[in-house]
């Protein structure tokens, strides 16, 4: 019996032996390896700006070349290739890049179809980026860049009333911006009347009321209803809210002319 015991914990020593030389000849082996081998690969996250891969930069190059040569088709396609690879990326890093495709497509003739871009951008739809909102919609700034890109849009058609009516929106939520930026600290008040003011108002839509062979005095109109809602308040959710009261007095304004 005894014999039995002192064989049993004889195997017992060397099978403990030589697990724990296995283990640390493993280790040496796991020191060894590069950081990359050694670490599990975990799921890689959206890229950013700051990557050094900008494959979507030599589509939208083609593209503006390809307007260039005024071969529209091929310059439409490039960007729909460009926005594919955009969709791997932060959304504050490529929305700026969406609102060529709506002026590529009227200058194609499309200008329908163009619209309907802006209008879903308008909404928070973006390329390839699923059917539903993706958030760009509360984001003042964003929002504000999609309403000057509709004024723009609509110059181009000469349809110069509704032209106005966008272009009071885009100044609307550029004052509140700047009056939140005042606020928080990050713009002095000598800035904001370099960036915001009654006047740089009156002048911008006294020329656009021009263009739309409208009275001078709409411009002045204007100007006062924007600085006096700016001044009710700036927040960003509360800015983007008013959004139809605002294109609703604008209309107004307009057609009291």
């Amino acid at each position: 019996m005894e014999l039995i015991i002192f064989l049993a914990v004889a195997i017992a020593g060397a099978w403990a032996a030589w697990i724990l030389i296995s283990n640390i000849e493993k280790a040496k082996t796991y020191k060894q390896l590069p950081v990359t081998t050694r670490v599990k690969k975990k799921h890689s996250p959206r890229r950013s700006n700051t990557s050094d891969d900008d494959d979507y930069q030599k589509w939208l190059t083609k593209a503006v070349e390809h307007k260039k040569n005024k071969d529209l088709d091929q310059a439409i396609e490039c960007l729909d290739k460009a926005y594919i690879i955009c969709a791997g990326y932060e959304l504050d890093t490529v929305f700026e890049h969406y609102l060529r495709l709506p002026m590529y497509l009227q200058a194609a003739g499309r200008g329908d179809e163009g619209w309907g871009k802006l209008n879903q951008l308008n909404i928070g739809v973006c390329p390839y980026r699923g059917d539903g909102p993706t958030g760009s919609e509360r984001d003042i700034r964003k929002a504000r860049s999609v309403y000057e890109c509709m004024r723009k849009f609509l110059d181009k058609e000469k349809r110069y009333k509704d032209s106005i009516v966008h272009r009071v929106v885009a100044s609307y939520l550029w004052g509140a911006i700047v009056a939140q930026m005042v606020a928080d600290g990050w713009m002095s008040k000598e800035s904001e009347k370099d960036n915001f003011s009654i006047e740089m108002l009156t002048i911008e839509f006294n020329k656009a009321a021009k263009k739309a062979k409208l009275e001078e005095p709409l411009g002045t109109k204007l100007a006062e209803y924007i600085t006096a809602s700016v001044k009710e308040g700036s927040n960003d959710l509360y800015a983007l809210s008013r959004v139809p009261e605002v294109m609703a007095t604008a209309r107004t304004l307009i057609e009291e002319n």
